[in-house]
């Protein structure tokens, strides 16, 4: 048996024409079933998946469909996390995805050492940039099953390793900042 994603709200959100905004309804039209042989898998593994995004917060469901809560709130505490870290956003915020967050590397980071250190030491692994941005970048994913201890798990072991490699930034403060938000 192969792992699934959850049904993929976004897409259907944009097929239907409803902007992905707190409270939305996103109306599959499909069962569970229906739902599970388009991707491929069973629909006991369909239901856990959505169980598991309505216990993480992340929607609500209801007889009309299935309601997104607020997409862009872990958005927010990573994007805030990231400043306390005293690093850049890329790109510029006012174009930035409520799915991911870029980060510019501070200079003197290094981009396999960083991730390294993150994954070994702190298990957390992240995507680094892609093309004319590798080792430029780090992004952090907060869709679907990601809760604001997960993010603020994630950010100890940036902290961890961007400290570990000299950094300086006020330790606790990008955690903080997360928590604040939740």
């Amino acid at each position: 048996m192969r792992a699934t994603r959850p049904p993929n709200c976004a897409a259907a959100a944009a097929a239907s024409g409803s902007p992905l905004t707190p409270g939305a309804v996103v109306d599959l039209g499909l069962t569970q079933e229906q739902l599970a042989a388009r991707l491929g898998t069973v629909r006991e593994l369909v239901s856990r998946a959505l169980a598991q995004l309505e216990r993480a917060g992340a929607i609500k469901r209801s007889r009309s469909g299935i309601v997104i809560r607020d997409p862009g709130r872990l958005a927010e505490a990573a994007r805030a996390g990231v400043l306390e870290l005293e690093c850049e956003l890329y790109p510029d915020p006012a174009y930035a995805s409520d799915t991911v967050t870029a980060i510019r590397y501070p200079p003197g980071v290094d981009d396999a050492k960083f991730r390294t250190i993150l994954r070994e030491e702190h298990r957390v692994i992240l995507a680094g940039g892609q093309s004319q941005l590798k080792g430029k970048i780090f992004r952090i994913g907060h869709m679907g099953i990601c809760s604001f201890g997960d993010l603020a798990a994630g950010f100890l072991g940036i902290e961890g390793a961007l400290a570990a490699l000299g950094h300086r930034f006020d330790r606790g403060d990008s955690v903080e900042a997360i928590a604040k938000r939740a």
